[in-house]
């Protein structure tokens, strides 16, 4: 009866938060002028579940975009992307959908659904969704290192009922985390747990809102997103390359749920600098911001956020065929060796484009290795790290993707 209500619980919340809220940068690079675009990026936490959600809000022309990543894995694994872009205030709406190896797509006039208030932006409707009489201030707390006022309302559904506590940045009024508890009682662990990023930039091509077409547009730019799970934390990676000239861009955004902390950065490396590469980095953590431009020889950039597509390392071997989310992949197995142990990752790759749909890490100690070879225990074992890949090609038509920012 317990599973069943947790069941019935979730399939509520999450059509809820669908109704609230449903790969292109934060780009810093228009040094003089006010960035016109709303950025926001939500890391959500569940039973079973992964979801990623980006949304950009042109305050301007007042288009919007919605994307959502999803990797499920309670039983069956099933991998989501889902992308819905408002053009003219609803007279264009352009919906995407790429589930178990099949995409649809589809254009018209609507309906949709968006939190976004009439006559507010992105970021004044959150504002907004917090200030009702239905939330109750407890005070301030500490939190990554910021201030925050933590906010608390009971929501009863016919079917059942739970609890919202919110933490909104005491700076900025935006929420930083937001927790749901099943019923009253929050003295438990949370059932589901969202973490917030908000940005403000440029795009002034319009690549953000504008709707995929392969016959007009030159998409030439590879892009890779990535979610990646823990026991203890979420992150999330975008990476951009333009293999025409070498130009890289990546992106990171990290939650460690038992310390609380949020961690965000942004790496650019331009092949055609003036005095070789240049390479950019800003890094956000604990409430701090830290910016630094280099230009020198040499590889200095992260690898290739895929294990399977990086050159250094072990070799990797093919163990077997099999059917993942709807696809044919060909899974390999590496092992590398480590001071106090080894790891083992295991990569399943699309047997169709050659690229990786998830890859898993184990980490054995030499510890364990004992007990195992001396005694005959074998932990059950799950990965101790697990990444999701979604890859995409995309435009940059003004060059604004790889330019490093001007202070």
């Amino acid at each position: 009866m317990i599973h069943k209500r947790t069941v019935l619980f979730l399939t509520i919340l999450s059509m809820f938060m669908w109704s609230v809220l449903g790969s292109i940068p934060s780009t810093f690079a228009t040094a003089h002028l006010e960035p016109v675009i709303e950025q926001m990026v939500t890391l959500v936490k569940s039973p079973g579940q992964i979801l990623v959600k980006e949304s950009w809000y042109h305050t301007q022309s007042k288009d919007e975009r919605h994307d959502e990543l999803q990797y499920s894995y309670a039983g069956s694994e099933e991998i989501e992307m889902r992308r819905m872009l408002v053009k003219e205030q609803g007279k264009k709406v352009y919906k995407m959908i790429q589930k178990q190896g099949k995409t649809t797509e589809e254009t018209g006039t609507g309906p949709y659904q968006t939190s976004i208030l009439p006559g507010k932006t992105l970021f004044q409707s959150l504002l907004d969704a917090y200030q009702t009489s239905e939330w109750t201030s407890t005070g301030t707390v500490g939190l990554d290192s910021k201030l925050a006022e933590k906010k608390i309302r009971v929501v009863r559904e016919s079917a059942a009922v739970y609890t919202e506590v919110v933490y909104l940045e005491k700076q900025t009024g935006l929420p930083m985390k937001k927790e749901y508890y099943q019923g009253s009682d929050i003295s438990k662990a949370p059932e589901i747990t969202e973490v917030y990023f908000f940005e403000k930039v440029h795009d002034p091509a319009g690549a953000v809102f504008t709707i995929p077409n392969s016959q007009t547009h030159n998409t030439n730019i590879e892009h890779v997103k990535r979610i990646s799970i823990s026991g203890s934390s979420i992150k999330f990676s975008k990476n951009w390359h333009n293999p025409q000239n070498g130009d890289e861009r990546f992106e990171f955004f990290d939650y460690g749920f038992k310390s609380n902390e949020s961690m965000s950065s942004q790496w650019i490396v331009n092949q055609q600098g003036k005095k070789g590469k240049e390479f950019y980095q800003m890094r956000k953590e604990q409430g701090e911001i830290t910016e630094k431009t280099e230009s020198k020889p040499g590889e200095f950039i992260p690898p290739r956020l895929s294990s399977f597509q990086s050159k250094k390392g072990p070799e990797w071997k093919r163990t077997k065929i099999m059917n993942f989310d709807g696809k044919k992949v060909q899974v390999y197995k590496r092992v590398d060796t480590e001071p106090k142990g080894f790891s083992t990752k295991v990569a399943f790759v699309n047997e169709e484009t050659g690229l990786p749909m998830k890859e898993e890490h184990y980490w054995t100690y030499l510890d364990e290795e004992y007990y195992e070879q001396n005694f005959g225990i074998v932990p059950e074992r799950e990965p101790q790290l697990t990444s999701i890949y979604f890859f995409e090609n995309v435009q940059d038509p003004n060059g604004i993707l790889f330019k490093i920012p001007q202070k």
